[in-house]
């Protein structure tokens, strides 16, 4: 895999030299500096690279990570690229948005069809470390929470679609943005964040308790992002990002006043001596800390220091060990040592200032730590010996950009199956940083694999609110007290008609079908005909021919599973496929071509271990994922040296954790008023009112995944969120009158495509 100009020794050169800004080339407006969070000591924020080593070293013999995994690593950031970005100002990272891959083809499909739309984003907390509570930050961390806001802020300042990313998504993903929507991208920007008021109430018992025992509250602010559809989503990824990164700096200024209190706690007493060495001098003492550096909920000397509680490590032998949050969420990591009695170390001891405190946990440690981390989870899945392509969705997520962009590197090489990344930036900055190295054209794309991605909920959240009435009048003509869901499966068509289906044959078409349960889409998209008008588009367009008798269900080759419990939701689709395979077969037709599942549900290298041991028939063929590859190891002292295994074993080390972020489409509003004719014979497409709200349920019981709009009373919420239950139930399990379906469903095909009841100007 192409790395830049290779550099297979981590050379003397690279581990002592100083480190030095490399010249860079301007690449388009950025937020920078608003991007600093904490606003850390200008020489904290440049990562030391002998230092770098030193740790990643100490890690290594802390976690006992195999030699040669270690030794991948170094080669790696001895890399001219890495080098480059390793040496990069913090600011330069913020120059380019945090955006996947489909966000792109999504925006194209909106601009063609849906370019009157406007659309709120809002971001949610699903659960954050105790310091990272939004409902608090800005009183307990007034200046980390201004920093980011100002952040936040220069994100809609920040150029969408630059030269690079353009070049990225024709090289790496074969998708050609047109000039249109460029131009509307640089005319609309990025939507604003305001700050409105929630009335959020969690959505299950386990949500709740969870809220609890975090110390975090419903009720507070939102970051709302407002304005044209694209716009608006545009915010969506970045912003998560941000706040992940805040999530981080505020984890790091707590630890480091819990510090400061144990240290000043333990210095206005006198220091008994050091005892002398014996077996005796490891056991509990009350003269000793019970962790290293004191990270306990109590000093040295038994004081209480202000800030979280801290964050004990789990017994296990295993190198990632499970906390508690919501189902389906990522943790990070853990150490692979058996908990041991507990160690003295220096940075416990009087006599240390500031300065060792901020290195303890500066981006120079957090990076070392986070890529031991890295490697010990790459080590670990390989183990499995899985089989399964891999689809690195990392980004939105990420603890740090650069962080992001040397996890992207490692995995394009050293992740057994790796198929690709779904990070546009991380392919942008790339490209940004080999052509400023005056790499030949060819050489400076490509580095991390080609693009991958499907696409997200908000497309069938949207749709869904713009045109319910659809849905209502499919239900009436089946003669059903509910709706039928029609909608999600028109905003799979319209995608496809504007990007394809992977080829002349289909065999990129792919279905998430969980935003309104996948049971429902399975039993919408096997009765409803392919609509006649999208044959003739994508025949024309594509070459992609179907023919006359298919069925939805017939178009989807790959089924990404997103939410609930895997086992129980592939056999839900491999019996679909099978039965559906059956009809056609008995009705002298060819059965359809073998499907491939998509997993883009996991939490943890546990979920990957029992997901490949099931039956083949609903293994899955690509595994998807990002957060479970990034995360922090218990941090270590400065001064391990040979005392690291030891150090290791020190129960109550300092961590931290990542929040579980989401940002959400939850309002859609319609251009204008739909015109008569459109949904049948109700004359306003259907009639009724809009639901209150998108909406996203997910599959599964625990309501992990479910979105609505935080910031409508509770009982608006409820009854709209009943309501989409209920419609969704009834889709997956009621007698569906095919003729009728499938005559809905190919006029909202025909009012969107033909007569742009979504559009700015219809035709």
């Amino acid at each position: 895999m192409h790395l830049g100009l290779e550099c297979n020794e981590p050379s003397r050169t690279v581990r002592d030299a100083a480190p030095a800004g490399p010249e860079v080339g301007h690449a388009g407006a950025g937020p920078g500096a608003a991007a600093a969070f904490s606003k850390p000591a200008e020489e904290e924020d440049i990562i030391d690279i002998p230092r770098l080593y030193r740790r990643l070293q100490t890690y290594a013999a802390a976690y006992d990570i195999p030699s040669h995994a270690v030794r991948q690593m170094e080669e790696l950031i001895a890399t001219p690229i890495a080098v480059r970005l390793l040496q990069l100002p913090r600011a330069r990272l913020h120059d380019f948005l945090v955006l996947d891959a489909y966000k792109p083809k999504m925006h194209v499909m909106y601009d063609k069809y849906l370019s009157g739309v406007t659309a709120d984003f809002a971001l949610t907390v699903r659960w954050a470390p105790p310091p990272a509570d939004p409902a608090a930050l800005p009183s307990r961390h007034p200046d980390l929470w201004a920093a980011f806001e100002a952040s936040a802020a220069a994100l809609s300042r920040t150029t969408p679609y630059t030269p690079y990313e353009v070049q990225a998504l024709r090289t790496q993903f074969g998708t050609e943005l047109p000039q249109a929507l460029l131009d509307r991208c640089h005319e609309d920007g990025v939507a604003a964040v305001e700050w409105q008021e929630s009335r959020y109430r969690a959505s299950s018992e386990e949500e709740k308790k969870g809220m609890e025992a975090g110390g975090q509250q419903e009720a507070g602010k939102v970051a709302v992002a407002s304005g044209p559809l694209i716009s608006a989503s545009l915010m969506e990824t970045p912003l998560m990002q941000r706040f992940q990164q805040l999530a981080v700096e505020a984890q790091v200024e707590a630890l480091r006043n819990s510090r400061l209190n144990a240290t000043a706690g333990d210095t206005r007493r006198p220091q008994p001596p050091p005892p002398a060495p014996s077996p005796a001098s490891t056991s509990h003492s009350s003269s000793q800390c019970s962790g290293p550096g004191a990270n306990s909920s109590s000093g040295c000397d038994g004081s209480q220091p202000p800030g979280p509680p801290p964050q004990t490590e789990a017994t296990s032998p295993q190198p990632h060990s499970t906390a508690s949050r919501p189902a389906g969420e990522s943790k990070s990591g853990s150490g692979s040592r058996t908990l041991k009695s507990p160690q003295t170390h220096a940075l416990a001891q009087p006599g240390h200032g500031g300065r060792a405190l901020e290195s303890l946990f500066d981006r120079t440690e957090r990076l070392a730590n986070s890529l031991a981390q890295l490697v010990i989870t790459v080590e670990r899945i390989n183990g499995l010996k899985h089989g399964c392509r891999v689809a690195l969705f990392a980004g939105r997520r990420s603890s740090d950009l650069l962080y992001l962009l040397i996890q992207n590197l490692y995995c394009a090489v050293h992740l057994d199956g790796y198929g690709g990344t779904s990070s546009l930036y991380v392919v942008a900055v790339l490209g940004r940083e080999w052509t400023s190295m005056g790499l030949p054209e060819r050489e400076c794309w490509g580095g991390v694999g080609r693009l991958v991605g499907t696409h997200a909920h908000e497309q069938v959240s949207a749709l869904q609110q713009l045109l319910a009435s659809y849905d209502i009048e499919a239900g009436r003509r089946c003669g059903l007290p509910h709706g039928v869901l029609v909608t999600p499966l028109l905003a799979h068509l319209l995608f496809l008609a504007t990007n394809g289906g992977g080829g002349a044959d289909g065999a990129g078409a792919t279905a998430l079908a969980d935003t309104f349960t996948t049971a429902a889409f399975l039993a919408v998209s096997r009765c409803a005909a392919v609509p006649a008008a999208f044959r003739q588009d994508v025949e024309a367009a594509f070459g992609w021919h179907i023919p006359e008798y298919a069925r939805c269900f017939d178009l989807f080759r790959i089924w990404r599973l997103d939410s609930g419990n895997y086992e129980r939701v592939s056999e839900q689709v491999m019996a679909a496929w099978e039965g559906r395979s059956g009809e056609l077969q008995a009705q002298g037709y060819p059965p359809l071509a073998p499907l491939e599942l998509m997993n883009s549900n996991l939490s943890s290298v546990d979920d990957i271990a029992a997901v490949c041991s099931l039956d083949p028939r609903v293994r899955p063929t690509t595994l998807a994922f990002g957060t479970l590859a990034d995360g922090f190891l218990p941090f270590l002292e400065q001064e391990c040296g040979d005392d690291a295994a030891a150090a290791a074993d020190v129960p109550l080390r300092p961590t931290i954790s990542l929040a579980s972020v989401v940002m959400k489409l939850v309002q859609a509003r319609l251009p204008r008023h739909l015109p008569a004719g459109g949904g049948g014979e109700c004359g306003d497409g259907g009639g009724g009112d809009m639901p209150a709200c998108a909406i996203k349920l997910g599959d599964g019981d625990s309501g992990g995944k479910v979105q609505v709009d935080p910031r409508l009373d509770p009982d608006v919420a409820a009854k709209a969120l009943h309501a989409a239950v209920e419609m969704a139930r009834g889709s997956a399990t009621s007698a569906l009158d095919s003729d009728a379906v499938s005559a809905v469903l190919a006029e909202a095909y025909d009012a969107v495509t033909r007569r742009g009841v979504l559009m700015a100007v219809p035709p």
